[in-house]
């Protein structure tokens, strides 16, 4: 039997947006790979801050609505940072270089 309660939908609706947590951890490996460990650390802890902030704050009336909107809001920006981590160059000390003539 299903129960169709507030929470369960809730719920219901945080299992779909973790999708954006699984893209971000995605996401993180690929800027671990590219050496980019310190913009991917940054913006985990700026995320992380910014979902406290929000958790604190008085915006949202219910606990579940804060955590509900907040998570989704968090996780998408999340992917955004660590997609921007991924497309920047990377620093001059691993770009490839072209082979020398012998």
């Amino acid at each position: 039997m299903v129960v169709d309660t507030p929470l369960s939908a809730a719920v219901s609706r945080l299992s779909r947006w973790d999708g954006f947590h699984l893209i971000a951890g995605t996401l993180n490996q690929a800027a671990l790979a590219r050496r980019r460990a310190g913009l991917a650390a940054a913006a985990w802890l700026l995320c992380a801050v910014l979902f406290v902030a929000w958790m604190v704050s008085p915006v949202e009336s219910g606990e579940v609505l804060r955590v509900e909107t907040g998570y989704f809001d968090v996780t998408a920006l999340l992917c955004m940072l660590l997609v921007g981590a991924r497309i920047e160059a990377p620093p001059a000390s691993i770009r490839e270089t072209p082979p020398t003539a012998v």
